[in-house]
């Protein structure tokens, strides 16, 4: 794989950008002078900079900044969670299905046509208003929403691997089913699944955020980007800023992902140029 230097220069800014939000979500509210929760009854809907709250408060004197940073905390992480749930399953079903070929991949394949086809999201909401919340129950759902295309391109990767001069040695050589998915086809997956963990992760992330909107995240007093974008929605007219930086901050992580997915895959296209150029 070609060292991270030859990554576009949008994508390398777009990976400190990502850092920085990271570091700052995670650390941020423990430097904050003000507890994410904890109402400051003399400063209710403060505006930006008034009694020391950077970012105001909200309706009950919650600081602003400190959960802005808390709810990017927790939506970065389950949306990470997610992903990997979304990347041990599209990697393992697009695994199989490539290399098994014939009739089994055809009929796998089937099967992602018709989760393609399903309002999966709403399948998601359904699933989440009929059983008990819980983070198990919520990373799940996410993740079996987002894994699809990251199948389908695993598939295609198996595919091609399944006729590579190695493969077909191993299995030569006896190798069965199960030691040339292990030891032969999932390594060399890996590092290209990887590489799409950056790009169904912004996915996860917006998946979160809707649901949470929607009030089928996480629980009071948590909060995510989602809840705290309804939260803001309900007080617009009086303190807009409870809207406008969790917001904000959203729409930065959602963009620095799509511009670094956008960098990634031409990485991939000018390192598969090279090596059918090699070849």
């Amino acid at each position: 794989m070609p060292p991270l230097r030859t990554l576009p220069p949008l994508a390398r800014a777009c990976l400190t950008v990502l850092a920085g939000l990271a570091l700052l979500c995670w650390l941020g509210p423990g430097l904050s002078a003000y507890d994410p929760h904890t109402p400051d009854w003399q400063a209710l809907s403060a505006a930006p900079g008034q009694a020391g709250h950077w970012f105001g408060t909200d309706a009950i004197g919650r600081d602003v900044y400190a959960r802005t940073l808390a709810g990017g905390r927790l939506s970065l992480s389950i949306g990470l969670l997610a992903s990997v749930v979304a990347l041990a399953i599209g990697l393992g079903y697009g695994a199989v299905a490539g290399l098994a070929g014939g009739r089994v991949e055809r009929a796998l394949l089937r099967v992602l046509d018709v989760f393609s086809a399903l309002p999966f999201l709403l399948v998601v909401i359904l699933l989440l208003t009929l059983f008990e919340r819980s983070l198990g129950l919520l990373l799940a759902a996410i993740g079996g929403y987002v894994w699809i295309d990251l199948a389908r391109v695993m598939r295609a990767e198996a595919a091609r691997l399944r006729e590579a001069p190695f493969v077909l040695a191993a299995q030569a050589a006896g190798a069965g089913f199960g030691q040339r998915l292990r030891w032969h086809v999932l390594p060399n997956l890996l590092p290209l699944a990887f590489v799409y963990l950056g790009l169904i992760l912004p996915q996860a992330i917006l998946v979160e955020s809707f649901l949470g909107f929607l009030g089928l995240s996480v629980d009071e007093p948590s909060a995510s980007w989602g809840t705290l974008l309804a939260e803001g929605v309900q007080e617009l007219d009086s303190a807009p800023w409870t809207l406008l930086f969790p917001a904000a901050f959203l729409v930065v992580t959602l963009a620095a992902f799509q511009f670094l997915g956008d960098g990634l895959r031409d990485w991939l296209d000018v390192r598969g140029d090279r090596e059918a150029a090699a070849a």
